[in-house]
């Protein structure tokens, strides 16, 4: 599925954040701030990815990180990755 608009795109990411914050399919791993730092070093990004996939349990085909907000009850969007097809 690709989206051709960006108002498309925002609602679809909007829907999927609704459904993975619901409590039936919330996750939540807390990592550390180093782990959500912007970081280029791609062994580090393969290390991180790793560990998210181990916590998740290699149940997840799309997996979503939001960050939350220490001013308020919001999640930041910040991440969102598919798994690869084994």
């Amino acid at each position: 599925m690709s989206y051709t608009n960006t108002t498309e795109l925002k609602n679809f990411l909007e829907a999927c954040k609704a459904k993975l914050m619901c409590n039936e399919n919330r996750k939540s791993v807390d990592f550390p701030e180093e782990f959500i730092t912007p970081c280029w070093d791609s062994k580090k990004i393969s290390e991180s990815n790793k560990l998210l996939l181990d916590e998740l349990g290699n149940n997840a085909n799309v997996y979503a990180i939001f960050v939350a907000n220490k001013d308020s009850e919001e999640y930041i969007l910040k991440y969102i990755g598919q798994t690869r097809k084994k």
